[in-house]
């Protein structure tokens, strides 16, 4: 991703706005996974893993997400 766009001066951007450059890519890159793996978007998602600590990122899946409910997998009683 930052090679393909290196001559768009991806670089020359603020640390803050290559972050949340790539944070997006994230989002969208697992959403996209789940709209293909997926026939029908399920009611609940859990999400694990240190992007929880993320706010951003969470954010942002709960957008993507939409109606479905986004949670972590704490709310399972799993670590």
């Amino acid at each position: 991703f930052i090679r393909s766009h290196s001559e768009r001066n991806f670089h020359k951007l603020s640390i803050n706005d290559q972050l949340a450059t790539l944070t997006e890519l994230s989002a969208l890159s697992i959403f996209d996974a789940y709209k293909k793996s997926c026939p029908t978007m399920p009611k609940q998602i859990y999400f694990s893993g240190g992007g929880l600590q993320n706010k951003y990122l969470m954010q942002r899946l709960k957008l993507y997400f939409g109606s479905s409910v986004v949670k972590s997998s704490e709310d399972l009683g799993w670590p």
